[in-house]
């Protein structure tokens, strides 16, 4: 976003670094026992007020799946890579 960013106003001698040796940020998967987890941003916020997170816009402009929420029936679980179900209090 950074580099389009700079780009559409006619910066285009700029360098992006990132803090790990991959890009992309915040968007990171791992394979998990056979699976692709997604580790890293799991939700956009800021897309239903006066200005729209511009993450949105993108997510709309390449017909990625999307779905609102309010969080209102947020609940989560925790699984070992046998994909078996873990207790919060199970160790890890």
């Amino acid at each position: 976003m950074a580099a389009k960013t700079l780009s559409d106003h006619g910066i285009n001698d700029f360098l992006i670094l990132e803090a790990t040796d991959k890009i992309g940020g915040r968007m990171v998967n791992t394979d998990f026992s056979g699976y692709t987890v997604e580790i890293g941003a799991n939700w956009v916020e800021g897309v239903g007020g006066k200005h729209v997170n511009p993450i949105w816009e993108l997510a709309k402009r390449y017909n990625l799946r999307t779905s609102k929420s309010n969080f209102d029936n947020l609940s989560s679980n925790v699984y070992n890579e046998d994909i078996l179900k873990m207790s919060i209090q199970d160790p890890v």
